[in-house]
């Protein structure tokens, strides 16, 4: 398992969302870093290791449906972090 931190940015995946793209790859990474840590994981190994679900089910000793269920919530968390900091950033009208 690769820690996020040590991660090559180059084995990161490409994101296309236009608050992701106003971010700094430092700032997403800090967003994964506040994950929960079973969430992380999971998202870690899915996301940035190319882990499936069922191997990292194993590792984990986790169910296949867990481990869905983490990466899902793992993506609307950081979803909702970015939304956050793309309205914190906008400038007022």
């Amino acid at each position: 398992m690769v820690n996020i931190e040590d991660a090559p940015v180059g084995k990161l995946p490409k994101i296309e969302n236009e608050g992701v793209s106003n971010l700094l790859m430092e700032e997403i990474l800090q967003m994964v870093m506040q994950l929960p840590s079973r969430m992380r994981s999971v998202f870690n190994l899915h996301v940035i290791d190319g882990y499936k679900h069922q191997e990292i089910s194993e590792q984990l000793n986790i169910s296949v449906g867990t481990s869905k269920f983490h990466l899902h919530q793992a993506k609307l968390k950081l979803q909702e972090m970015i939304e956050l900091q793309d309205k914190t950033e906008q400038p007022k009208k």
